[in-house]
């Protein structure tokens, strides 16, 4: 079998943890195997026409956490170093934006740090919060089309392309955030599509972001990285 790397397409004899052609990390996948996008817009109901988006409304809504503007459907991809605050900021923003959330916490695994990070969220609670321990395409085409905001924690580590992050957007997800750490550079880690295919992108840097691309307001904005209130913390259970 052969296998191929999803971000410069190099063809290798078997499969390695690093791309020995680009450097990416986890990101050779059997050759022939089909594309997450692909399998998603297969799965779809029927097909979207021109008269399916234009009767729709697509209202501009500002995140309570951040004050930024979005809009359904929205992808975001939210960057920084390790530790930086990346995934708490992207879990805050779900879990504040209203309705369903499913997690897919490739990076960090099910366990204590992740409970630790759910809590820290304001989420320990919350029993609308689904938390997906793979990579399935079948289980995120199926949160998305209950209209539920992903969180994928991180596109470093998964075989996901920037079209399936949009099928998942177009499959009928709230909004797309994708937690994805900084090269050495400064810059995301994976392809550059990923930054072009966003509609918002936002760097996090020592518990502070920056909004450095949207689609729906002007640049400049910046924050904090928002922790649980003293009243908060008293009413999750600590894990």
């Amino acid at each position: 079998m052969e296998f191929k790397c999803v971000w410069c397409s190099a063809i290798f004899g078997e499969r390695t943890a690093m791309c020995p052609s680009c450097g990416a990390s986890y990101s050779t996948v059997p050759r022939y195997r089909r594309p997450v996008g692909e399998r998603l817009m297969e799965a779809a109901s029927r097909t979207m026409t021109a008269a399916d988006v234009c009767v729709r409304h697509w209202p501009i809504q500002t995140c309570p956490v951040t004050g930024l503007r979005w809009a359904k459907g929205a992808l975001l991809l939210v960057y920084g170093e390790p530790g930086a605050g990346k995934s708490h900021l992207a879990l805050k923003m779900a879990g504040e934006w209203g309705g369903r959330v499913a997690v897919l916490a490739l990076e960090m695994g099910i366990g204590r740090g992740l409970a630790d990070l759910l809590h820290r969220c304001g989420l320990s609670r919350r029993t609308d919060v689904e938390v997906l321990a793979h990579a399935d395409a079948e289980e995120l085409g199926a949160a998305a089309r209950r209209g539920a905001h992903l969180v994928i924690d991180s596109v470093s580590v998964t075989v996901f392309t920037p079209t399936d992050l949009r099928a998942l957007a177009d499959a009928g997800a709230a909004s797309v955030l994708a937690v994805c750490q900084s090269n050495k550079t400064g810059g995301h880690m994976g392809a550059q599509g990923f930054a072009h295919e966003a509609d918002i992108v936002v760097n996090v840097s020592a518990g502070n972001w920056k909004l450095e691309k949207s689609r729906f307001e002007a640049l400049g904005a910046t924050g904090v990285v928002p922790c649980l209130s003293v009243a908060e913390e008293k009413n999750h259970v600590a894990v």
